[in-house]
């Protein structure tokens, strides 16, 4: 038995949200401000005691509420859904499930819909519709009140008109549903919070807390009694008694700390759990967490936070495992949802990676262990995390319009692309710039020499000023640009894939609605006749100068562009090379002045950099102390191909206020279109 689907509805920016759980681990991953916290504080207020305000009405739903005064009693209720907040969880079984708990709530007897809708509510009570309209009218009556609206009314009342239902609805049908009183038996539900609070001296015993939670919730009373005698006779010998159990008591938990490289060989420190003092209660109220270093035990407090908040996720996990696990008198509840929020707090990357490489198994093993139906789900920042995590496991919260968001699950992405790509893309983001998934615009590179200049060419963009009309007196005058229209100011992106790789990003980039800048070289060649070994003639198609080129080698342009000749690609408008609304392609174009056409970024930057190259202030060793860059361009460029970080390097070294060195045209364009 496990949640297959969620859907929400006009819950903060979930105005219409489907969101598909894998049956041990989601992880949620997404731009700031993408509704991921909202997921977890609806499922909060529906399923544990959270309590909802009229702000979390989705913005779009402001006008229909605008419009009740004018509306009869039914027409208010014909359209009430669109001022409800929604939470549907969709359950399916099969025939090896135990279906006492859901039998009260199935409402369609077909054996193949085996799936039983949950339908969480917040919503208005009908009998309570006419005291709206009276309570607000007297409202709009007092003085400094007449221009005040219904919104302004809900704001501080809507808890008087509006209240939580649950019903069963039926599978297929609906409309058809059943009240539903006690959900705390077929879902349970815990969390653990991104506030942790773990760096604050006033909580510095927070773990020694947790692990006395986790005493009471996971260890049998029966393994402390029986050395209940010993502790009555002799208080003195209490904490040395208690000591010796301790590390079989708590072996489950060290072990667990041990998998995710606390206490391991390579560690600096150790975690030891030990007594303070005496009795049944005294280990629930007084066990202390310590770190032994050098001989010398020191208070938690005392460790790394990163260290503290990874051991305080654990603990409390293993806590929220306990809360899961029902007393003797009581059943487990059908299915137990966890929510972790953005563990990485803290952590280095290194311990990130171990976190996530073992979580999924420990939560697998645990659930086993305690004989309970588990689903997790844990939301991220972390490009990390990311990178560690399973493909199918990632679901994508994207910012799809104005007050809106959409759910993707990286599952559906593996059904559209070819399985050859889906393995590049998988390796290529779990070694590097899996920080793609965050970013809200994305820079598609050639290579070195392109991302160690990159920075300084986006600050060269940010720095050009705009002409803004003054509204007053019509005139323009030169400003700076708004700190959000800078290319640094923005989440951007950049990511190093060549020419023949960057077209695999595509249905990616599409599929993740990232607005995307392919920067890349023209890469001209021509066809060259050629006589092979055995005699047989063929064509080869040789690198050129653009001037002597009839097409392009670059995999890229024809990727995002088609096939096109060379011809037509020099004479593609700025909108033609824009694709999908989404994609542009940025590659050498005609100088302005001479009408030079360069090959690649070193032979366009060569170009237009005369100047900065023989300046005295320049230090580039590739070069000859005097160069003649005219009309010499392409082969000069030729001579850094085995040395282009070397070429970068020379550049910033040589870079200062005074000398400066200008962007090729192609790439300012290009960015200029990616800062709008």
């Amino acid at each position: 038995m496990k949640i297959k689907r969620i859907c929400i509805r006009n819950f903060r920016l979930l105005k219409d949200v489907e969101f598909l759980p894998e049956e041990v681990l989601s992880l949620v991953i997404g731009k700031n401000n993408s509704g991921k916290t909202s997921l977890l504080h609806i499922l909060n207020n529906f399923l544990k005691d959270g309590g909802f305000s009229f702000n979390d009405f989705n913005i779009d739903t402001h006008d229909t509420f605008c419009s009740i005064m004018d509306k009869t009693n039914d027409e208010i209720l014909g359209f009430s859904d669109k001022i409800k907040i929604e939470l549907k969880i969709y359950i399916e079984y099969d025939e090896h499930d135990s279906l006492e708990r859901l039998s009260e709530l199935m409402l369609n007897l077909n054996p193949e819909d085996n799936v039983v809708i949950l339908s969480f509510g917040y919503e208005l009570r009908p009998e309570k519709i006419d005291d709206l309209k009276t309570n607000f009218t007297r409202f709009q009556s007092i003085e400094g009140n007449s221009k005040k609206t219904l919104i302004d009314y809900l704001k501080k009342n809507i808890s008087t008109y509006y209240h939580k239902k649950i019903r069963s609805l039926e599978f297929g049908n609906e409309v058809k549903s059943v009240v539903v009183k006690n959900i705390d038996t077929i879902i349970k539900f815990e969390s653990i919070g991104a506030k942790r609070r773990v760096s604050e001296e006033k909580n510095s015993y927070n773990l020694s807390t947790i692990v006395s939670s986790y005493y009471q919730k996971n260890v049998s009373q029966d393994a402390f009694l029986e050395k209940k005698e010993v502790l009555e006779a002799s208080l003195s010998e209490i904490d040395e008694t208690l000591n010796k159990h301790y590390p079989t008591t708590f072996e489950d938990l060290l072990n667990a700390l041990k998998q995710f490289g606390i206490n391991s060989q390579n560690s600096t420190s150790e975690i030891q759990i030990k007594s303070d003092i005496s009795s049944n209660s005294i280990i629930t109220n007084n066990s202390a967490v310590v770190y032994e270093q050098s001989d010398y035990q020191l208070p938690e407090n005392y460790n790394g936070l990163g260290y503290i908040n990874l051991i305080y996720m654990i603990l409390e996990i293993y806590n929220k495992l306990g809360e899961f696990k029902a007393s003797d008198d009581k059943k487990d509840a059908s299915i137990n949802l966890l929510f972790l929020e953005e563990p990485e707090a803290h952590m280095h990357p290194q311990m990130q990676y171990v976190f996530i490489h073992h979580i999924k198994e420990m939560l697998a093993n645990k659930s086993k262990e305690l004989d309970i139906n588990l689903q997790a789900i844990i939301s991220t920042h972390s490009a990390h995390i990311a990178s560690q995590s399973e493909f199918n496991d990632i679901k994508y919260f994207d910012i799809s319009g104005e007050n809106h968001i959409e759910v993707k699950s990286l599952s559906e992405f593996l059904e559209i692309e070819s399985p050859d790509n889906i393995r590049f893309l998988k390796k290529y983001l779990t070694v590097k710039n899996s920080e793609l998934l965050f970013a809200d615009k994305a820079i598609l590179i050639e290579g070195t020499t392109e991302r160690l200049l990159l920075p300084f060419m986006m600050d060269a963009i940010d720095n050009v000023k705009v002409r803004v009309e003054d509204e007053d007196t019509g005139e323009f005058q030169e400003v700076e640009k708004a700190i959000e229209d800078r290319l640094l100011s923005q989440y951007i992106s950049v990511i190093e894939v060549g020419g023949a790789y960057a077209h695999i990003f595509k249905k990616l980039l599409k599929f993740l609605d990232i607005k995307t800048l392919i920067i890349t070289d023209l890469d001209s060649i021509k066809p060259e006749p050629i006589t092979d070994k055995n005699g047989v003639s063929r064509t080869s198609w040789p690198s050129c100068p653009v001037a002597e080129g009839e097409k392009t080698s670059n995999k890229a342009i024809e990727g995002f562009l088609g096939e096109k000749s060379l011809a037509e690609l020099i004479n593609l408008s700025n909108d033609d090379k824009v694709v999908e609304d989404l994609f542009r392609v940025a590659y050498q174009i005609p100088d302005v002045e001479d009408g030079y056409n360069a090959r690649s970024f070193e032979d366009a930057w060569i170009e237009i950099n005369e100047d900065f190259i023989n300046s005295d202030q320049t230090s580039l060793s590739i070069f000859p102390e005097e160069v003649d860059v005219s009309g010499n361009s392409y082969s000069l460029a030729k001579k850094i191909d085995k040395k282009k970080t070397e070429f970068a390097l020379d550049i910033l070294f040589s870079t200062s206020d005074e000398n400066q060195w200008q962007t090729p045209r192609y790439i300012r364009e290009g960015l200029e279109w990616l800062a709008c």
